[in-house]
Order: C-alpha cells, then sequence, then structure tokens
C-alpha cells in the first residue's frame, strides 16, 4: 500500500477518522 488510504476505500474497512486522514498510517490489522 503505496498510496495514501483513500476515504472510499477505507470506509468499506473501517471509519474514516480525522487524525487517521491527516496522518495515514499502516494498521491494515487495525
Amino acid at each position: 500500500m503505496c498510496e495514501l488510504v483513500s476515504p472510499a476505500t477505507d470506509q468499506g474497512r473501517r471509519l474514516v477518522d480525522p487524525a487517521e486522514f491527516v496522518f495515514p498510517r499502516v494498521n491494515v490489522a487495525n
């Protein structure tokens, strides 16, 4: 996952948090 976390893609897995969107972390496990 080299690209930034997209809202639409992330929405399908979990809720998009403001902090997570500003600071995208590699937390696919969570």
